[in-house]
Parts: C-alpha cells; structure tokens; sequence
C-alpha cells in the first residue's frame, strides 16, 4: 500500500489527531514515516507579540518545531514506525 508517508505537523489541536493516523497508516503498511514542521510566521508571530525581534520569534518557532518533531518521533517509533 504505502512506502513512504509525509505529514505536516503544527501543534496545532488537529496535527495530534493525523500524526496518530499517520503512525496507524505507517505501521499497517510498514512505510516509513517524514515528519515535517510547518508554521505561518505571521501567525506566530501574532500570538507571540512580545517577541517583536523577528530572530527571537524564528528562534522560537524553530525551537517549538523542534519540541513538536521530537515529541512526534518518539510516538512513532513507541509504535515501531521507522520516522528518521
């Protein structure tokens, strides 16, 4: 069925539901798994308006990104989903 599976992760409330359907999909068809972050920076930015330095707020998307990705292998590989 599936090889290769690629999904887009924002922290958002959604993202948790399809990352637990991607690992679902990824493990019955033993694909591998892309774990990609993504954010609109004008979003970030609107919700953090006490970073107005725009390093400070890519500083912080891409350390939220990071958290979001690990948090996201971890589950996956709990389930034996290859996700490099």
């Amino acid at each position: 069925m599936y090889r290769h599976i690629t999904i887009a992760l924002d922290g958002s409330h959604n993202a948790n539901p399809a990352l637990i359907e991607a690992v679902r999909l990824a493990q019955l068809s033993k694909a591998r798994l892309s774990l990609v972050h993504v954010i609109s920076v004008h979003d970030f930015a609107i919700e953090n308006v006490g970073l107005l330095d725009s390093q400070a707020l890519y500083d912080e998307a891409r350390q939220q990104g990071s958290q979001i990705l690990a948090e996201a292998q971890q589950l996956a590989q709990s389930k034996g989903v290859q996700a490099p």
